[in-house]
């Protein structure tokens, strides 16, 4: 018995997240306001600070203008502190996420949960009209999800938190 009321929780669950994904437009779900650019010359130390004091987990990284990649806390971890390097003589250039993967404002949210997972990260910048609109993260897909029944809110939440787990 146990067994078929999970499955059934776990049907209905793939349901409204096919269902979610496959209507909803990223411009509707997405962060509106635009991600922090740094330049990439700055080093990782000065992007660490202002990640802490603008609240941001992921910074654009810009060369003339030009969005050309982004650093996350991720990218910090493992390619600063993991490698033992010093983050006041390192460039952000070095160290950050490249090429930049993007989504359009008007692709759907399922376009984005799959970009996500193919490529292996937490977040997209939201291209609309060639310029960053905004964010569209993994936290958006669960409350896209959790906003459309709210009886499978605490299974998204769970999903979620196991899906950290690997991160």
């Amino acid at each position: 018995m146990i067994a078929l009321t999970s499955l059934h929780v776990f049907i209905r669950f793939e349901l409204v997240f096919y269902h979610v994904l496959s209507k909803k437009k990223v411009a509707d779900m997405m962060r509106k306001d635009p991600p922090d650019k740094i330049d990439s010359n700055l080093t990782v130390s000065a992007a660490a600070i202002i990640m802490r004091q603008m609240s941001r987990s992921i910074l654009i990284v810009v060369e003339e203008g030009k969005p050309i990649g982004m650093v996350t806390e991720t990218d910090l971890v493992r390619r600063v502190i993991g490698e033992n390097l010093v983050p006041t003589e390192i460039k952000v250039r070095e160290i950050m996420s490249t090429p930049l993967i993007t989504i359009d404002s008007k692709s759907t949210v399922l376009d984005a949960a799959k970009k996500i997972q193919k490529y292996g990260i937490r977040g997209l910048p939201v291209m609309d009209n060639d310029k960053i609109a905004g964010m569209f993260t993994v936290t958006d897909i669960a409350l896209a999800v959790a906003s459309e029944s709210e009886r499978d809110e605490s299974l998204v939440k769970a999903v979620m938190r196991s899906s950290y787990a690997n991160y």
